[in-house]
């Protein structure tokens, strides 16, 4: 039973205060980017596969929330 009657099961958030990009691996399966500093959308702005095979870059002073 999610909290707010969403459909995303896990959430991650990332923040990026640091002054240069950074590497990122998610767990595995297949996650719905719906933030990526710049915009919202619930919908999904982009699918991305995590694992080790597939490192996320996380632009400098920025935040990614994830969904799954």
């Amino acid at each position: 039973n999610n909290a707010n009657g969403d459909s995303w099961n896990q959430i991650m958030v990332v923040f990026n205060g640091n002054n240069f990009q950074r590497e990122l691996y998610l767990p595995d399966g297949e996650w719905t980017q719906v933030l990526d500093g710049e915009q919202v959308n619930e919908a999904g702005i982009r699918k991305m596969k995590g694992g080790e095979e597939n490192p996320v870059q996380i632009p400098a002073i920025s935040a990614m929330i994830l969904v799954k």
